[in-house]
């Protein structure tokens, strides 16, 4: 997923007080964090942002986080979705500040359609409201079921396929999948309000 040539904890240790060493991590990890920038705004037709002042506003933002013990590449690039995701989803809510009414107004959505585990990038939102209110949605699941969540995360917003996710958490396929289907189980019933009978 990225590039392996330097030690990412080493440099992010040293990044906290050596400016040189921030710019070498950045280097390295910067068409990484552009891919996974992408991959947000990709699923957003819309979105006015570009992946390079995403990927790049993400960075800064991780850099600040002086208090964080970073244990892995991983965790790392988690962390980066997080906060891409923290940053789209306060630019859409600017951009839905002064719309009347929520996501429900006028009457329940459609479902989503399906996030197939082989192709993660069919779907896209093309409406800034649908966004907040999938953002919302994750952050619960993130919440309530962390193990499906932290599936959903690897595959949907960071490109991460079955075979890596089961390396990286060292988890069997089986669970990945059980993960998954919880995941997207759960996202559909909190948009529809229906039941879903997925476990």
């Amino acid at each position: 997923m990225s590039d392996d040539s330097i030690d990412i904890t080493k440099y992010l240790e040293l990044a906290k007080t050596e400016e040189q060493a921030m710019e070498e991590l950045f280097r390295s990890v910067q068409n990484q964090f552009k891919q996974i920038a992408w991959r947000h705004l990709s699923k957003e037709g819309y979105n006015t942002l570009q992946a390079t002042c995403l990927s790049d506003d993400a960075f800064f933002q991780l850099m600040q986080a002086h208090d964080i013990e970073w244990e892995s590449r991983e965790q790392f690039f988690a962390a980066a979705s997080k906060v891409m995701r923290r940053i789209l989803i306060d630019h859409y809510r600017r951009r839905t500040a002064k719309k009347r009414g929520g996501i429900e107004e006028g009457g329940r959505r459609v479902a989503p359609p399906r996030i197939p585990l082989n192709d993660p990038l069919n779907v896209k939102i093309n409406d800034p409201q649908e966004a907040v209110a999938l953002h919302e949605i994750v952050d619960r699941l993130a919440s309530e079921h962390q193990d499906a969540f932290i599936v959903f995360n690897l595959h949907f917003y960071m490109g991460c396929q079955q075979n890596e996710i089961t390396e990286m958490l060292e988890i069997s396929n089986s669970t990945v999948k059980r993960r998954w289907s919880m995941a997207t189980a759960y996202i559909r019933k909190e948009w529809t309000g229906e039941g879903a009978d997925n476990e």
